[in-house]
């Protein structure tokens, strides 16, 4: 909706009370002083062009100037986070004074330090290098020692700007009899980890370092082989941004759904299209083969509850994609295999003449399906997997059939004006191939309807159609409203008009939409005013 704030109301009223106070200050004494005058004032200028109807950021305009609709819709062919999946305990370090007889610890003392490799279990998923998109590391601390405690505890593994984690902590001391307890959740989002351990030449295996300390704080006493202190390090969460390593073989279901907006503005009936083109493309980014399965895609339209599901041949079929390549760690060298698959055999331009609102499907895939055949080289970036995309370019040659769609316009009709009489005139110029049936609704400030302009919609012809089937000439209609009172008081009180329109092709015929292609409307107030 293109709209145009013309309210030149008060700009003349304004004009006009300055001339009748002038002739009011040379008024003779005694005398009362009225006046009446026709004033023609614009209201709403207003037009419903092809981006009413279609969603505009999805038209594209030809070298002819005639539209195209372009879809690319994204379907998720795979979950990165499931791919790779670790939860596990990656150091535990226990210290046990295990001595028959008590002996002194001195303020300041170190009594432990460790070095610990822990392979992580993975199943079947062999990992070298990572780095960390989102990870959180819970780390625990027991004592049941009676003076406070110092622990260290490092990640040798990891790297962030050359600098390995480290956390250091102090431990309360334990009342008799009982054990106190420390729990801190650590974000390790943007580490680089290496599971190769102190070799390189492990897989999964995070390389740790614990060190522990009697606090500088604690008095000097004696302990026990009933004394101890156990440190924990659990990745609770670990979502990868890239990894290198070989991921396994696993089979996956992916059962999701997209909204669509394409068409949004439609608000009931129905269109055909004469002709489409669409195809299904898939991009693999990753450094695996996969073997990916259409199970389903199906169109659903909310509002009408009718589900269309795809007809293809592509559906149930196994395709094989082959693995990714890459020069360097960068992501910006990876060169994708891509493949695209024809839709136009299919039924796909029924599923869009369904004007779903959603789009579900079901995809399953397999990956490595020949198993570790890069030696231990499969590579993934979280930002490039294996993408999945429906393209489909539609000319926008269209029959309607009792299409609605409605659009809001902004008035501000002079709640001080003393209309005493007069119309609302409704210019309307129809440049479209199709007949449009009409109606102008006056809202509240909650946008509820208060009342239409119109007792009946008003039915606008199609434009001038040549041999070639484009509209040269507008087809102009003048709609008078006579103004009385209950309607000037709702116009003085709304702030909105909504503009409703009902598209209609009589001739049963396909045309093609062009930029030029609009209904221009312009409200008129011709009214006198009396003051």
């Amino acid at each position: 909706m293109r709209f145009h704030k013309l309210s030149l109301l008060k700009l003349v009223l304004t004009a006009f009370i300055l001339t009748v106070l002038i002739m009011i200050s040379c008024q003779k004494p005694g005398k009362n002083l009225s006046w009446e005058s026709d004033i023609l004032v614009p209201l709403i200028h207003s037009s419903l062009g092809v981006d009413d109807i279609f969603t505009d950021s999805l038209l594209v305009e030809n070298p002819d100037q005639s539209f195209k609709l372009v879809l690319d819709q994204k379907i998720n062919t795979m979950d990165n986070n499931a791919l790779i999946e670790v939860h596990d305990t990656i150091a535990e370090d226990v210290f046990n004074v295990n001595i028959p007889v008590p002996f002194k610890l001195n303020p300041g003392q170190k009594i432990l330090e460790k070095n610990t490799d822990f392979m992580m279990k993975l199943g079947d998923v062999r990992l070298s290098k990572a780095k960390a998109k989102k990870a959180i590391l819970k780390f625990l601390v027991i004592s049941n020692f009676k003076q406070p405690m110092r622990v260290k505890y490092k990640v040798l593994s990891s790297e962030k700007n050359s600098i390995p984690f480290e956390i250091t902590d102090d431990i309360p001391a334990a009342a008799a009899g009982s054990e106190v307890k420390l729990i801190r959740e650590i974000d390790l989002s943007g580490y680089n980890i290496d599971f190769t351990g102190l070799n390189h030449n492990s897989i999964n295996t995070i390389r740790s370092s614990t060190t522990i300390w009697i606090s500088p704080n604690a008095d000097t006493a004696y302990y026990s082989k009933a004394d101890s202190i156990t440190v924990t390090s659990i990745f609770d969460k670990l979502q990868l941004e890239s990894a290198l390593g070989y991921f396994g073989q696993k089979n996956q279901m992916i059962a999701d759904s997209s909204i669509l907006n394409t068409f949004q503005n439609f608000k009931s009936g129905s269109f055909s299209l004469e002709n489409l083109s669409a195809e299904l493309q898939i991009n693999n980014y990753v450094g695996a083969d996969f073997q990916v399965r259409i199970n389903k895609i199906t169109s659903a339209n909310s509002s009408t509850g009718k589900q269309l599901d795809l007809n293809d041949a592509i559906v149930g079929r196994r395709l094989n994609i082959l693995r990714a390549s890459r020069t360097s760690d960068d992501i910006s060298s990876i060169t994708p295999q891509k493949y695209t698959y024809s839709l136009n055999n299919s039924n796909v331009k029924d599923l869009l003449m369904n004007m779903p609102d959603k789009l579900s499907y079901q995809i399953e895939y397999n990956i490595n399906p020949l198993g570790n055949v890069s030696g231990g080289n499969d590579f993934i970036f979280a930002d490039k997997s294996l993408e999945g995309n429906i393209h489909i370019e539609i000319p926008l040659k269209v029959k309607m059939d009792s299409l609605v769609i409605q659009s809001y316009s902004k008035i501000n009709f002079d709640s001080e004006s003393h209309i005493k009489s007069g119309y609302l005139n409704i210019y309307v110029a129809n440049l479209f191939p199709f007949d449009v049936e009409i109606q102008f609704y006056v809202l509240d400030d909650h946008k509820n309807i208060v009342d239409s302009l119109l007792k009946e919609n008003s039915i606008s012809r199609h434009g001038t159609i040549d041999n070639n089937g484009i509209v040269i000439k507008a087809t102009n209609d003048i709609l008078r409203v006579k103004l009385d009172a209950e309607l000037i008081q709702k116009l003085k009180t709304s702030k909105e008009v909504l503009i409703w329109a009902r598209i209609n092709n009589p001739q049963q015929k396909h045309y093609l939409l062009y930029q030029n292609y609009n209904i221009d409307i312009k409200l008129i107030v011709e009214a006198n005013y009396e003051y």
